[in-house]
């Protein structure tokens, strides 16, 4: 009966965010009664769950994945879904996960020790606008000094490219009974849709974390990176990451320059074209309202990926 519910509310949810719904929050408030669902089981590891393959374990997987992209939007989680953040000596790995055995999952089309990753950046967001908002009511919640959050911005920019080299260096397995199902053209297009979410995690981290300038090297890097990943996946009837690339070519999107965003226009029409959701054509819609700015645009900060943030 617990997993008819949850599916129930997790349904509701990916139907309000593929609408690209108006409503303000409606996706997010089945979001958290699928939490409220989850919190009443018995303890379990979200992101690395025992029995993956398992129907509780499907749905606590698809609960991750849509829990992991809110955590890096803009309105992020509540505060106790996120995790704290302390200090850390520089080089130190903010992201223990990286010491556990890591799967990519077939249906997040990531790394599961990422999952963490998106928390921690989103936490380590808001304690930057923390810090830079003039308001008193804000200002006084932040955890960590300047200097503190500087060191959490690297040591969470090392956590993400060590997973980048740790993967390209011993390609992820994917949880039992995956791999033999899949083709050696489509396993590659998971590895590559892999990074593109990492590289895309590198992008909050530089320009909401760290703060830095669109055309500064490492972000542009990033850009061209996720871009190169995203040109190699095909669309394809059965298991395929391309159905899950909406939120690396947004973010993406969000810090190309010049031809790049020709690039991202054309994937995203592409993803259109294909998956036939309205969420896709106004994540179009939103960056084209982007690029038409010379300021920063209030706009773009409303979706992150698949997501319309409120």
């Amino acid at each position: 009966m617990r997993d008819a519910v949850l599916a129930t509310a997790l349904t509701l949810c990916m139907c309000e965010i593929h609408s690209g719904a108006d409503l303000p929050r409606s996706w997010r408030l089945h979001l958290e009664g699928a939490k409220a669902i989850l919190s009443s089981l018995p303890t379990t590891s979200h992101s690395s769950p025992t029995s993956p393959t398992s129907q509780s374990g499907l749905l606590e997987r698809w609960y991750t994945s849509i829990e992991a992209l809110a955590a890096i939007s803009s309105k992020g989680l509540r505060a106790g879904d996120l995790p704290p953040l302390t200090t850390s000596a520089p080089g130190t790995p903010v992201l223990e996960t990286l010491k556990e055995e890591v799967f990519l999952d077939d249906y997040f089309g990531f790394c599961i020790d990422l999952v963490d990753g998106f928390k921690e950046i989103g936490a380590a967001a808001w304690e930057r606008r923390s810090l830079s908002s003039f308001a008193s009511s804000s200002s006084a919640h932040a955890m960590l000094s300047e200097e503190d959050l500087d060191t959490e911005a690297r040591s969470l920019e090392q956590s993400v490219r060590d997973m980048i080299a740790r993967d390209a260096a011993l390609p992820p397995r994917f949880y039992d009974g995956v791999r033999e199902k899949l083709d050696e053209e489509v396993v590659r297009e998971f590895y590559l849709c892999n990074e593109a979410y990492q590289q895309s995690a590198l992008l909050h981290i530089y320009r909401r974390v760290m703060r830095l300038d669109r055309a500064e090297e490492r972000v542009q890097a990033c850009v061209k990176r996720v871009l190169e990943c995203v040109d190699r996946i095909r669309p394809r009837a059965g298991l395929s990451p391309y159905i899950v690339l909406t939120m690396p070519l947004f973010t993406a999107g969000r810090e190309a320059l010049g031809e790049d965003r020709e690039r991202v226009r054309s994937a995203l029409k592409g993803l259109g074209e294909w998956l036939r959701l309205r969420n896709v054509w106004r994540t179009l819609e939103l960056l084209e309202e982007g690029w038409e700015r010379t300021d920063e645009p209030q706009g773009m900060s409303r979706l992150i990926g698949p997501l319309r943030i409120y």
